[in-house]
């Protein structure tokens, strides 16, 4: 696919500028817990984790990534960060191969 290893050492070094930062996504650990829901076998049909509208049917969408970052997550924080570099670099690969067949 690559003729020379330039574009995959690019998209692997911006991954790495992306990703080594804090993670300050207030919404990570209600996903993480999501994630460990789905992963325990449970199907999450309702706001599990609301006070007003427990009750309340939740369409769950994400819950194929929540599982995969409650997987990395139990490496420590640092495997959801390796996880967001993966999907930041496959990204721009694929922006890449895109751009270049035009």
């Amino acid at each position: 696919m690559f003729r020379r290893p330039v574009p995959p050492a690019l998209a692997a070094a911006a991954a790495v500028l992306f990703t080594c930062r804090a993670t300050f996504d207030p919404d990570l650990f209600w996903h993480l817990v999501q994630g460990d829901a789905v992963l325990s076998g449970a199907i999450v049909r309702t706001n599990l984790f609301s006070a007003t509208a427990a009750a309340t049917p939740q369409l769950y969408v994400s819950w194929g990534f929540e599982a995969v970052l409650a997987l990395a997550a139990r490496a420590g924080l640092g495997g959801v960060q390796v996880v967001e570099g993966l999907l930041v670099g496959a990204a721009l690969l694929l922006i890449y191969a895109v751009a270049r067949v035009r």
